[in-house]
């Protein structure tokens, strides 16, 4: 049986290296616009008279009365609330009345870009893991129906207990051409089996049972032979085509002959 690696190709934790990469790329962006914000006055020329006549600001100083409204006296309407900063009027909705309340100084605005960049950064965690978590769900689907296939996986078809081998010309008429090299393979250990006297473990392979076979017997070649295009198929990924087959097939029909199994 073979494990899977469900973080990936790029080590034990690329999830959580992905996210940090995210958290420090999105709090330089909220640090950098932040301190831009700040200083995005652009310089200018004119007197602080003119600027502050653009602005409706009075320049001179005039002193009131004691319990003189000065907005009253300027022909302001009465509000208690400062304005919002002028760099949010970037929002698509207008700057909320909430904002007004809060101190827009330099540490208000790294607040709020930081603010800004946790949820970007929430925002890209959740596609991430939504992203990962799919294709990694597909493939686990695709390996439980697929299971991967190994040169040390046991030979349960020597064992099975429920079936007899099949005959040679059943094999012939299957048309999955992978799995008819596994049951040539399967009819050649046991008659290679029976033939010889040799018992083979249920947990064997069929490299191990290939061993245990005598040296000098003289069909052990071609019981090699068939064992090794069946690797060569099942684990190698080669393609089998049916005269490949049909050839094996007539290589070991003597021995299955022998062993009153040919079919």
């Amino acid at each position: 049986m073979s494990s899977s690696n469900p973080t990936g190709s790029g080590g034990r934790f690329p999830l959580a290296r992905t996210l940090l990469a995210v958290a420090i790329f999105a709090g330089l962006i909220a640090v950098v616009s932040g301190f831009v914000s700040r200083n995005s006055d652009t310089p200018t020329d004119r007197t602080y008279p003119q600027l502050s006549q653009d602005m409706n600001l009075q320049t001179e100083l005039e002193l009131l009365p004691e319990n003189t409204s000065w907005r009253e006296h300027a022909n302001l309407p009465e509000n208690t609330r400062s304005e919002a900063p002028e760099w949010l009027a970037f929002l698509p909705w207008g700057a909320p009345e909430w904002l007004a309340f809060l101190p827009w100084g330099a540490i208000g605005q790294l607040v709020f870009w930081g603010i800004i960049g946790l949820l970007i950064i929430g925002m890209i965690s959740i596609v991430i893991i939504l992203v990962r978590n799919v294709g990694t769900g597909r493939f686990a689907r695709d390996e439980i129906r697929q299971p991967r296939k190994t040169a040390s996986e046991p030979l349960p078809t020597i064992h099975r207990r429920e079936t007899q081998p099949l005959t040679l010309s059943q094999i012939l008429e299957m048309t999955d051409l992978e799995e008819a090299i596994g049951e040539l393979q399967r009819s050649a250990l046991a008659a290679a089996a029976f033939i010889t006297g040799v018992t083979f473990k249920r947990s064997v392979t069929a490299r191990e049972a290939l061993r245990k076979l005598p040296s000098d017997w003289q069909y052990r070649p071609v019981v090699a032979g068939v064992i090794r295009e069946a690797e060569q198929v099942r684990f190698a990924g080669r393609t089998m085509d049916r005269p490949q087959l049909e050839m094996l097939v007539e290589s070991i029909r003597p021995m299955l002959k022998q062993a009153g199994g040919a079919g």
